[in-house]
Formats: C-alpha cells, sequence, structure tokens
C-alpha cells in the first residue's frame, strides 16, 4: 500500500512537471514571436533608411547639375526685405567687397559694406553680410594700437584680398582725401583698422570717383581715374604696392582712355579691365583694357547690344564675363543688365525676371526700385549682392540678389535635402536603438534557445518518466486488486 501511494505521488510530481515544461515551453515560443517581430522593425527602419539615403542622394546629384555657372541660365531677382538683421540706413557712394576668412579649418565669405551718403550725411560705419543666412550684421569695429578711424566718407574705392578690405580716397563733404586704410577681419563679427605708413616718394593726390582693383593674388593694387579738386577729371593710372605700401605710376603704352569718374574696372586675367564713366561733358561706354604686365592699353573693339553710356554703374567680373548694372546716363536711371564675353568680345543684354508679390515678406512691394545709380554690386557664391544706390533725391537701403533661375531651384532643393538629412538622422537614431534592442534581445534570445533546448530534453526525459510510472501504477493497481480478491476470499477464522 504505502508502495503504491508513492508511485501514485511520483505520477502527480511527473503531471506538474510536464505542465511547468509546456508553460516555459509556450512563453519561450512567445518571445521568439516578439523577437520575429522586432526583427521585422529593425529590417523595415534599415530599408527606410536605405531609401531616404538614397532619395537624397539622388536630390543632391540633381542639384549639382542645377549650380549652373551664374550667366548659364536666366537670370532672376530676389529682393531681401528691409529690417533683416542689423538697421543699415539708407545710402549711395559706399563701397562692398566680398571678405574670406579663415576659422580654423572653415572658410567663411560674407559681403561687407563700408562708408557712402544720405544726400545730408557721410558715413563711416562697417556692415556685414551673410550670404547664407541673408541677414546684415553689424561687426565689431576697432582701431588698432596708433591708428584713428577713417572719416566718413563716400565715392572713394575699396577693393579685397582674403581676409582684408582696402579703402582709399573719398570724399566727405567737404574734402578730398590721399588715405589708404585697411580693415582686417577676425571673423564677420570683429574687424580693426590699420591706415598703414606709405613710403616716401610721389603718390596720387585726393581723389574720388575712381576705382580700384586687386592683382597679382593680392600683391598688386592698381587705382585708375576719378576726379581731383586741383587736377579735374583724371586719367592716371597707380599702383600700390600692398608689401611695401609704396605708390609707382608705370609708364604705358597704347592709348589709354580718356580722363573720367564714375567709370567701373574690373581685372580679369591680370588685365584691367575699364568701363563707360562721365568725362566732364559726356558720358561714355567706351571699353578699354590694360595688361598688366606689358602695361599697354587697348580699346576693345565690341560686338552685340552694349550698354548705353553711363556713370555710376556697377561694374562686376564672374568668370570670364564682365556684369555692368545700371548708372545715370544725365536724364535717367538705369537698371538694365548687361555682359561682356571677354573671350568673344560679344555684349549680351539680360532681362531679369522680377520677384512676384508677397506682402506677408514686403517681397516685390510696388515701391522698388531697380533703376539706381552709385549702388554697390559684388560677387559672392554664384551670385551678384546689390546694396543701396540712389534714384533720383532718395537714397535706397534694399538688398537685391541677381542669380539665375536654376540657382533660385537649387536653393529649394537644397531645403528638400536638408530636410531628408532630418529624416535620415531620426531614422539613423531609431534604428541605432534598435539595433541595440536587437543585440541586448539576441543575447538573451541565445540563452532561450539553449534554455528551450534543454527544457525540450527535461520534457522528453519527464514524458518517458510519466509513461513509465503509469504503467508501473497499472501494474501495481492490478497486484493490489489481485491482493484484495485473495482476501475477500479467505473464509473468516
Amino acid at each position: 500500500m504505502e508502495r503504491s501511494a508513492l508511485q501514485i505521488s511520483r505520477t502527480h510530481a511527473a503531471l506538474d512537471k510536464q505542465r511547468n515544461l509546456e508553460g516555459s515551453l509556450d512563453r519561450i515560443t512567445l518571445e521568439l514571436k516578439e523577437f520575429k517581430a522586432l526583427k521585422f522593425e529593425w529590417d523595415t527602419l534599415y530599408s527606410s533608411l536605405k531609401s531616404e539615403k538614397l532619395n537624397a542622394k539622388m536630390k543632391f546629384n540633381s542639384t549639382a547639375k542645377r549650380f549652373l555657372p551664374l550667366l548659364e541660365a536666366r537670370l532672376q531677382w530676389t529682393i531681401i526685405p528691409h529690417g533683416t538683421g542689423s538697421n543699415i540706413l539708407p545710402r549711395a557712394g559706399h563701397s562692398s567687397v566680398e571678405i574670406t576668412c579663415t576659422v580654423g579649418t572653415k572658410a567663411a565669405s560674407f559681403i561687407v559694406i563700408f562708408g557712402g551718403y544720405n544726400g545730408i550725411t557721410s558715413y563711416s560705419d562697417v556692415f556685414c553680410f551673410d550670404t547664407d543666412s541673408k541677414v546684415w550684421k553689424t561687426p565689431r569695429v576697432v582701431a588698432e594700437n596708433g591708428n584713428a578711424f577713417p572719416r566718413p566718407t563716400w565715392d572713394h574705392a575699396a577693393c579685397s584680398y582674403g581676409n582684408k578690405m582696402i579703402a582709399f580716397g573719398g570724399f566727405d563733404g567737404h574734402l578730398q582725401s590721399s588715405v589708404l586704410s585697411i580693415l582686417s577681419f577676425e571673423n564677420i563679427d570683429s574687424c580693426s583698422w590699420l591706415q598703414p605708413k606709405q613710403s616716401m616718394g610721389a603718390s596720387p593726390s585726393a581723389v574720388s570717383q575712381h576705382t580700384c582693383c586687386i592683382y597679382d593674388e593680392g600683391k598688386y593694387m592698381a587705382m585708375f581715374g576719378g576726379y581731383s579738386a586741383y587736377k579735374g577729371h583724371s586719367n592716371e593710372l597707380w599702383i600700390l604696392d600692398l608689401h611695401l605700401i609704396s605708390w609707382t605710376s608705370p609708364e604705358c603704352f597704347g592709348t589709354p582712355p580718356s580722363p573720367r569718374r564714375g567709370h567701373g574696372a574690373a581685372v580679369i586675367n591680370k588685365k584691367m579691365y575699364v568701363i563707360g564713366g562721365f568725362d566732364g561733358k559726356a558720358h561714355l561706354s567706351d571699353v578699354h583694357v590694360l595688361d598688366l604686365q606689358s602695361w599697354t592699353w587697348n580699346c576693345l573693339s565690341t560686338q552685340g547690344s552694349g550698354p548705353s553710356p553711363r556713370r555710376h554703374h556697377a561694374l562686376e567680373s564672374v568668370g570670364n564675363h564682365l556684369v555692368i548694372y545700371g548708372g545715370f546716363d544725365g536724364d535717367a536711371y538705369l537698371e538694365d543688365v548687361y555682359s561682356l564675353d571677354i573671350s568673344t568680345n560679344i555684349w549680351k543684354p539680360w532681362n531679369a525676371l522680377k520677384p512676384q508679390v508677397n506682402p506677408t515678406l514686403n517681397i516685390g512691394r510696388v515701391g522698388t526700385k531697380f533703376a539706381r545709380s552709385l549702388h554697390t554690386m559684388t560677387f559672392s557664391k554664384n551670385r551678384l549682392i546689390i546694396f543701396g544706390g540712389v534714384h533720383g533725391k532718395d537714397p535706397l537701403q534694399d538688398t537685391l540678389i541677381l542669380e539665375n533661375t536654376a540657382g533660385v531651384q537649387a536653393a529649394d532643393m537644397q531645403s528638400l535635402i536638408l530636410e531628408e538629412v532630418a529624416k535620415g538622422v531620426t531614422l539613423q537614431r531609431n534604428l541605432e536603438g534598435c539595433q541595440e534592442l536587437l543585440k541586448k534581445r539576441s543575447s538573451e534570445m541565445v540563452s532561450l534557445v539553449s534554455r528551450k533546448a534543454q527544457l525540450e530534453q527535461d520534457f522528453k526525459e519527464a514524458q518517458t518518466q510519466r509513461i513509465d510510472l503509469i504503467h508501473r501504477n497499472k501494474l501495481l493497481r492490478r497486484k493490489l486488486n489481485k491482493a484484495r480478491a485473495a482476501l475477500d476470499s479467505c473464509p473468516s477464522s
């Protein structure tokens, strides 16, 4: 009897162990399903990330193709609304250059405005235009030890090389100037003035409405023409050695331009081009070129529809082209744009698209005056940046950008790419989180698989024991029944 009860107890224990094993197997099976679901989510995120990267790459390649040189697509005007950044006042006769600063290993370029005149007051302030954010900034300006700030001035000339702007001459409303000033930038927020001591010898007299151009990788500056209260209209050429700070007036060959002021000048491939101006009697539209190595002047014979005679226009070099915008012809302020291909000497007029009206951004407003003179135009990052000038008696303070339509579309595409990149970053973070979770669950899964194998083995052994115990239990019950039957058949004493 005791043996039979023990066998029955073992049978119940085996059944309990089997039920526990079945529960463990069910839990492991559920965890394996969760693991498969996690693996599917990871694969989906990874596939999505690859797709986003592919789309971004395709859009980037498309954008790269759209960034055509400025003059290889139709031009378009963009107007920067007033009030974007510093409160730069209306002005004309100021100067504008592009400055490039290197901070660490990164180079940054921006536009610098100096001086000008509003019809009553001359300025000596400095403003910087961030061409990426399209915002004006006011830098901190100091004078280096022993130096002074330049006088308020307009109709001066300025040029730049690297992180320095070189300004010369000008008029303050009373006197003309022959002062040379150099403004050096640490970055867009900080700069300092220096008036270097000039070497002994001849130098240009006080002058205004002249031009200055940097050449030979910033070693020299060429100054041409202008107006002097002592000499009248000038066609003098002066060369400044920027290392020695010494002036020379080289002997030139050929026929130089006639004396003039309010002309435009630019350097391409060691040649200085002079276009237009005013000689005191008539406005000019002729084109002259000076070889800065042989010191030979030539008057170019151009073809195509070129600009009319004018003064105080803006002239800028763009690759192998010279671009002219605006000016004054003695009767009217001009808003036309022309380019001269110096490889063919052919003029091309440009009919730039005007911006659509957007009252919210104050863009394309009816009062926008594209016709102007005494403005500046600076080439930077495949765009021409125009600021200020005068129209009639009104000094202007708007900022215009002349760029090609492909460039505008490319800028829009860049914004889309940035959005795609942001999505990619989010997906990447999600992917990294899933990878960490997947790594953890994979480690757990190895343990679970091993445990499952052991449980399956234990389950098989338990099943075998259960079957054996049931079989033994049956045998014992038979023996017990026989013993009871035999006991019942025995006669009672």
